[in-house]
């Protein structure tokens, strides 16, 4: 009953502080909100005194503070004023839905202001705004400039969508905004190896169309370049191998007198154990096969002719094989050592797996460096 009691107190004093809050939000001049925190408590409650008297005052206060604010704006300097005015329309016209929707609502506040028309022709002329400030941008011909008029036409787009010829317009500027970067292929003189050159350049390519590192760089191989026309990049990506080894085989031989003590030999004659030492013989043998490779890694300006940044990346993977036999008792050897023995020698991948294998730590390198210098371009 205790237990019972006090959650009835609790109820109450959250229903009392909710009942509250709207005029608490009015008091302090957050009019939209005491408006809404009013609709909600009047849905839930349509006879709530508190949340019908708070409506009734602050949805007028919230109206004409808006008003005004539309009507200050309307009379500055400021280019992006239609932006303000779309924005505080779109808080008046959410009031009105949000009364409409609730009918406890439409008794206290029965014609809620909607301004549509007014929010129609502010969208326009914040949308026209923006597109002549993006045609002008436009003249300058240079890439920040033509940032700038692709931001200009997206907000004229996000305005007023399918806004005359905005979006062609866009796509213009982002082309003439974007970092153009031709990423030269690999050179590779062995026809052996030639297919995993391959793999290893279409690996980085398939970062870089999966991953973008900025909305305003692209990327491009000599074929793409042609398709597209682009007969000039902004900076070209130069890779190529400085030296390479791949396969150099070590081998390796141990052998290891094996002892082991107390272990049960035979039994005597009434059956008991005899313990005693065995002893064996392992011959271990072991294989590395080292592949390595340095990597040239260039990012330089054609224009200028200036190296931007240079850097040798190295690679390398080990291939690593045990095996072994013994002579004597495999008591005497350790659990390790029996499955060594188990072992049997094997060949390593061939020579264009163990390309791809160095390959994949100067991959991960390449990644990292082209996301980090072109993160902020």
């Amino acid at each position: 009953m205790k237990r019972y009691l006090l959650f009835l107190s609790v109820v109450a004093t959250l229903f009392a502080s909710s009942c509250g809050t709207g005029k608490r939000l009015l008091e302090s001049g957050q009019y939209d909100e005491a408006v809404l925190a009013s609709v909600r408590r009047l849905r839930q409650d349509p006879d709530n005194e508190k949340a019908t008297l708070t409506l009734r005052d602050a949805y007028p206060l919230a109206k004409d503070y808006h008003l005004r604010n539309i009507a200050l704006a309307k009379e500055s300097t400021d280019m992006y004023r239609w932006e303000r005015v779309v924005d505080t329309y779109s808080k008046l016209n959410v009031l009105a839905d949000e009364i409409r929707r609730c009918p406890a609502c439409l008794n206290i506040i029965p014609n809620p202001a909607y301004f549509s028309s007014e929010l129609n022709d502010a969208k326009i002329n914040g949308a026209e705004v923006r597109y002549a400030l993006g045609v002008k941008a436009m003249e300058t011909k240079t890439r920040s400039s033509a940032r700038e008029a692709y931001e200009h036409f997206m907000a004229s787009m996000r305005l007023m969508p399918n806004f005359k010829d905005a979006a062609s317009r866009a796509e213009e500027a982002k082309f003439h905004a974007t970092l153009k970067v031709l990423v030269e292929p690999i050179p590779m003189h062995s026809n052996q190896l030639k297919l995993s050159n391959e793999f290893f350049e279409n690996k980085i390519r398939e970062f870089l169309i999966q991953m973008p590192v900025n909305e305003f760089v692209k990327f491009y191989n000599p074929k793409e370049a042609e398709a597209v026309g682009l007969k000039q990049p902004d900076q070209i990506i130069s890779m190529s191998f400085d030296d390479f080894i791949i396969g150099q085989t070590s081998l390796k031989e141990t052998v290891l007198p094996c002892k082991k003590d107390s272990v049960e030999i035979a039994k005597d004659s009434s059956g008991k154990p005899i313990y005693g030492t065995v002893t064996a013989q392992l011959h271990q043998f072991s294989k590395t096969v080292v592949s390595t490779g340095l990597l040239d890694f260039k990012i330089f300006d054609p224009n200028t002719k200036q190296t931007l940044t240079n850097e040798k990346l190295p690679g390398t993977f080990n291939w690593f094989c045990e095996w072994g036999y013994y002579n004597g008792d495999s008591r005497a050897l350790t659990p390790k050592q029996l499955e060594i023995t188990k072992n049997k020698e094997i060949m390593p991948p061939p020579p264009q797996d163990l390309f791809i294998s160095f390959c994949k730590p100067i991959h991960d390198q390449i990644t990292g460096k082209i996301r980090n210098f072109y993160r902020n371009y």
